[in-house]
């Protein structure tokens, strides 16, 4: 645990902030960045950087990738909960039969990557008035469940 508190430290405040001024100083996305940065030391490095960007770009999709199946997962506890199937169920056994029947949690990933692409498509304000909705919600649901 001390290792990976260290790491979340380092990355927290030199990673992090290397990568916004990278995106400030650029004007552009990922990809942008990253190619502008190599391309300081020649027109063939600019590539690398290129190519570099998108490893970057294609890890941060496949870290959202697994983002959605997990809030796809917390949806249908949250929905269970408000319904009242998963105060009187068994949790291993209510987890276990929708995990294991077929396509039981596809509406719910539907409606979370429906909302994912709704937040990206109307931009950074959308995204702030996305949490100041949700992370409230987030803390009512919690004191519901520990108030029962």
């Amino acid at each position: 645990m001390l290792i990976y508190l260290l790491f979340v430290f380092i990355f927290s405040y030199v990673g992090l902030p290397a990568e916004f001024a990278m995106g400030r100083r650029a004007h552009t996305g990922t990809l942008g960045a990253y190619e502008g940065a190599w391309a300081t030391r020649g027109k063939a490095a600019g590539k690398v950087g290129g190519i570099l960007g998108w490893l970057r770009l294609a890890g941060s999709l496949c870290i959202a990738i697994g983002y959605a199946v997990i809030v796809t997962y917390i949806l249908k506890a949250l929905i269970d909960s408000l319904v009242g199937t998963l105060m009187t169920a068994d949790a291993a056994a209510w987890f276990g039969e929708f995990s294991s029947s077929a396509f039981s949690v596809v509406p719910y990933h539907v409606i979370v990557v429906a909302g994912t692409l709704l937040t990206l498509y109307l931009g950074a304000h959308s995204i702030e008035k996305t949490n100041k909705v949700m992370m409230p919600l987030f803390f009512l649901r919690r004191y519901r469940v520990t108030e029962v």
